[in-house]
């Protein structure tokens, strides 16, 4: 009997070291790095640039999606016309390089649909069909859902795909591509109920519904343009999407 005893004292010490070892290696799995952190206060702050290069020199497959969606947030809504071909080039290399390092993140596979998005918008959609650019976004949002079936703004992104295709190809654009006004709809519909106070998911789903039919979309328009001024900005880009919301708001109603 007096032997047992050692045996379970030493059982239960094992166990619980194994615990232990088990949750520092979860946390550290999961947990971001300092610069990582350090990038995401910089954008909060209105620091975009510093942030992208910072999130780029980490060196993950994290750091390089987020150097990518920072890159396009800024040649979207600060840089100059003349540069924002070249800042959305430099967005797809690095979101392709996130992927790359970390082909199991969903927000990886997102910038790179972001980033290939944002360069479809300046070079022209139509350009950027013929140069396979439609396909490739696609598979990069489908992954990214794949990845994370609850990622609302993976859902956005499908509904701007089929929108913009249809705004700008029409009848071919849903007969080559398959766009659908249906789906566009759905996917918007879909990231509205993930994540309903998202400024950025009720200004996208506005922009989308007037790509897809101004006319007949007018006024579900409007009522997400006032759910998104109704919301109170947490960062410097959301600061930003509300001044671009009471615009489109303005525009529509008169």
């Amino acid at each position: 009997m007096s032997n047992m005893i050692p045996y379970k004292i030493k059982s239960l010490v094992f166990l619980c070291l194994l615990a232990v070892l088990l949750c520092i290696n979860y946390g550290s799995a999961n947990a971001e790095t300092k610069p990582l952190l350090d990038a995401k206060n910089l954008f909060i702050e209105g620091n975009w640039l510093d942030a992208a290069k910072l999130a780029k020199r980490e060196g993950s497959g994290e750091g390089y999606a987020l150097a990518a969606q920072i890159t396009c947030y800024y040649g979207r809504f600060l840089a100059s016309e003349e540069n924002k071909e070249k800042l959305f080039t430099q967005a797809m290399k690095l979101a392709e390089k996130g992927v790359e390092f970390a082909p199991k993140s969903a927000f990886a596979h997102l910038q790179v649909a972001h980033a290939m998005g944002r360069y479809s918008q300046t070079v022209g959609i139509l350009e950027a069909l013929t140069e396979g650019y439609a396909d490739q976004i696609l598979d990069s949002v489908n992954q990214a859902i794949k990845l994370n079936p609850n990622y609302s703004r993976a859902y956005v992104l499908l509904g701007n795909w089929h929108a913009e295709i249809i705004n700008s190809a029409g009848f071919m654009g849903r007969m080559i591509y398959g766009a659908s006004e249906s789906e566009a709809l759905a996917a918007y519909n879909k990231a509205v109920q993930l994540d309903p106070d998202s400024l950025l998911i009720r200004i996208e789903y506005a922009s989308g519904l007037l790509k897809l039919d101004e006319d007949s979309y007018h006024q579900l328009a409007l009522a997400n343009l006032a759910e998104a001024i109704s919301i109170s900005p947490k960062n410097s880009l959301e600061k930003i999407l509300l001044k671009k919301a009471k615009e489109m708001q303005s525009e529509l109603k008169n």
